[in-house]
């Protein structure tokens, strides 16, 4: 059976309290996950039936090998996305671990690897003084308004073209039709029933299909 995300939680928090050389006590892991001591007890009975946790009556809980091991990779997986987050991409500490707790568990084994891999190689080049690190911060430090699928933007709202999220085949038929990254737009109209835009894109009139335009992300313009 596949462990939920908060049963996770709790497996990454007793291995937080135990590495903090606290006990992870019933009381402790509801005050630190916010929930009932009911809840916490239905969750360590879960994980005592799964073999990660080992519980005498009335007893701390203590960690097995395997669930060790389990609640490892979750830690591990929560602060490389935490330093991510917040050391590379600027957001504020607290939110930044917020973030991580969501994220961590979708996370998968390759995923982890890729992540992991940037945020060194990102590391390494910061320590390297490299030109495109100073640009990277530059634009973090002056983040624009969100981009948002040409579809949203009303008739008429100037836009620039950022990015095209299509697959490659499409990507390149609309790079060649002019969307290109800061090319300039504007929807002329846009018909839901036949689901199809007429957008002027650099001066020039062209049609787009409702499904090719919600993948091509503008920035609107003031």
């Amino acid at each position: 059976m596949a462990m939920s995300d908060r049963i996770e939680d709790y497996l990454e928090e007793i291995f937080s309290i135990e590495i903090s050389g606290d006990k992870p006590t019933v009381t402790a892991l509801a005050k630190r996950l916010d929930v009932s001591k009911a809840s916490v007890v239905s969750a360590l009975r879960r994980l005592c039936s799964e073999g990660y946790l080992e519980q005498e009556k009335y007893c701390t809980p203590i960690l097995t090998s395997s669930g060790r091991s389990k609640a490892l990779k979750i830690f591990r997986r929560h602060k490389h996305l935490s330093f991510l987050l917040r050391e590379i991409i600027g957001i504020k500490p607290e939110l930044s671990e917020d973030i991580a707790c969501a994220m961590e568990h979708a996370l998968d084994n390759d995923s982890e690897k890729r992540l992991a891999a940037f945020v060194d190689f990102y590391c390494k080049s910061r320590l390297e003084k490299c030109d495109w690190i100073s640009h990277m911060e530059e634009n973090l430090d002056h983040p624009e308004d969100l981009v948002q699928p040409l579809l949203m933007i009303g008739n008429d709202q100037n836009a620039q073209v950022v990015r095209i999220t299509a697959s490659n085949l499409l990507r390149n038929r609309l790079k060649d039709s002019g969307f290109v990254h800061g090319a300039c737009l504007k929807i002329l109209s846009c018909d839901f029933q036949e689901r199809m835009l007429e957008v002027e894109l650099e001066g020039k009139d062209t049609v787009l299909s409702m499904t090719e335009a919600m993948t091509v992300w503008v920035l609107p313009k003031k």
